[in-house]
């Protein structure tokens, strides 16, 4: 049977959580945003490019190289602003940055960095349940799905408790995705 303790370490909110918002935290400490204001537009989207390079690499632990292609990042960071902000996004957050308003150009990049580091837990977790996962037969993955629920029921919805082993095996992917906010939240609750 595969090794659920070996696994769950491997993506206990240690390891992936909490290092990437450490290093997102770093990122935007270190982050040299010029005078701190902005009063044009495409400074302002050159900004958002550099930034995107500074986080991205901050987080990948890359940090130092320079950007080999600024148009393209620029281009990335405008497609963050617009999930963060909408589809007038770009204009929402020049607004924001310009004016000083609902925390200014600060709260521009928390958010931005905040964003990218959702995305890269997420996509670490989801990547690393996908290679626990995929070769394992369905009684493998159901041994799994009982040795998890009897391990943790404590923190799974009574729905999911209630429901067949079987029915868990279906889902397993995301309970196993859920794992780490789960004990991140319960650590928070120990505090």
């Amino acid at each position: 049977m595969a090794n659920l303790n070996s696994f769950l370490k491997l993506i206990d909110p240690d390891n992936t959580i909490y290092e990437t918002e450490q290093r997102t935290s770093e990122a935007i400490n270190s982050f040299n945003a010029g005078s701190g204001s902005v009063s044009d537009i495409n400074d302002f989207q050159d900004l958002l490019g550099r930034f995107y390079w500074h986080v991205d690499s901050n987080i990948l632990g890359i940090g130092g190289k320079s950007n080999p292609n600024r148009e393209f990042t620029r281009g990335l960071a405008l497609n963050v602003i617009n999930e963060l902000y909408g589809n007038r996004g770009l204009k929402t957050a020049y607004e924001m940055a310009s004016a000083g308003v609902e925390g200014g150009l600060y709260r521009v990049l928390k958010d931005f960095a905040e964003q990218r580091a959702e995305y890269y837990i997420n996509n670490g977790i989801s990547t690393r349940v996908y290679e626990f996962l995929k070769n394992m037969s369905f009684d493998e993955k159901l041994d799994v799905a009982r040795e998890y629920k009897r391990r943790f029921g404590h923190i799974l919805p009574a729905e999911i408790m209630k429901s067949s082993d079987a029915y868990l095996v279906s889902i397993l992917h995301r309970v196993l995705e859920s794992h780490p906010d789960l004990i991140s939240r319960m650590r928070k609750l120990d505090r």
